[in-house]
């Protein structure tokens, strides 16, 4: 019977060996980097739905919104001058004096107070849209509450002929960052009447047929706008003047335009072609401040997208 060497042990015939630390070490990393590969690739493709999905609801809307030009000799949606929801317009002259942040309802003549936003709303009262669609999944954005009446313009619930907020509408914004419509629309309000050195009157108001086909009309979020009394994160443009909005992360946005049709970009600067080669940033005026809520667009090219 031969002798044992030094150093080793005897194994039954047939016994398995067992994982040492060092192999149960790698398994455990391949695991890990097959599981980590797994979640990019899942996350990846969740959120190509979620671009997907918005694309839908951009292409949902511009039919909706063409519907109501149809209606209203050409022009889209613009309380303050073509749309007969709020009555006659103020004799004043045709434009209201108002802000894109305003929360107010519009309810004339009782109140006349409307954001950019109550101009997206026209198409829930006329029930050419829900407000289910104003919802991108990738944000987390609530459907609008309260009654959705005649009277009622906008997608913040406020106190019936007033602008000032319902309790229930105070204590959602206070509490929840998210918003009731998760979309920018071009920023129909009034220009400063008898000034076209401020901007040009022609881009005061859109029409499918006399407008540059390749103007933005409606679009993802403007990441630097936030509607007042909303608890909303909203980035500085100084520091990031060329940001994405931030429905999908600062990825990029869908975009809609006049002509109808729906991209995804990845750069802000993606709205009409410009004289002097570039592209116009959908998300900035012209000139001044993107955060002056009573700016507006300067030339017809100018897209602003504003709550």
């Amino acid at each position: 019977m031969g002798a044992r060497v030094p150093g080793t042990s005897a194994a039954a015939p047939g016994a398995k060996r067992a994982f040492t630390l060092v192999e149960l070490m790698l398994v455990l990393m391949v695991v890990l980097l097959l599981a980590s590969l797994c979640m990019a690739v899942f996350e990846a493709a969740d959120e190509q739905v979620s671009d997907t999905f918005c694309a839908a609801q951009l292409r949902t809307l511009g039919k909706a919104l063409f519907c109501y030009a149809e209606s209203n000799q050409g022009y889209l949606p613009d309380l303050g001058a073509v749309s007969p929801m709020v009555g006659q317009p103020p004799s004043c002259g045709p434009w209201f004096e108002d802000a894109w942040d305003h929360p107010g309802t519009g309810q004339w003549p009782a109140s006349r107070h409307t954001g950019n936003q109550g101009n997206l709303y026209v198409l829930v009262r006329l029930g050419l849209a829900s407000p289910d669609d104003f919802l991108c999944p990738a944000t987390g954005d609530s459907p609008t509450p309260g009654t959705r009446s005649l009277r009622r313009t906008g997608f913040i619930d406020m106190r019936d002929g007033s602008d000032q907020f319902t309790d229930d509408e105070q204590r959602f914004l206070q509490q929840h960052a998210s918003r009731h419509c998760s979309y920018s629309y071009q920023n129909m309000l009034g220009h400063r009447a008898g000034d076209p050195l401020v901007a040009d009157p022609n881009a005061a108001m859109v029409h499918v047929d006399r407008s540059p086909p390749d103007l933005t009309i409606l679009a993802d979020h403007n990441p630097y706008t936030c509607i007042r009394g909303t608890n909303r994160r909203c980035l500085d443009p100084d520091k990031e003047p060329t940001a994405n909005s931030l429905n999908h992360g600062g990825r990029g946005q869908n975009v809609l335009y006049l002509d109808g049709r729906v991209q995804w970009h990845t750069t802000p600067e993606c709205g009409a072609d410009l004289p002097d080669g570039g592209r116009d940033n959908i998300y900035r005026p012209a000139a001044g401040s993107v955060t002056d809520p009573t700016n507006v667009p300067r030339h017809v090219k100018d897209s602003y997208l504003v709550p």
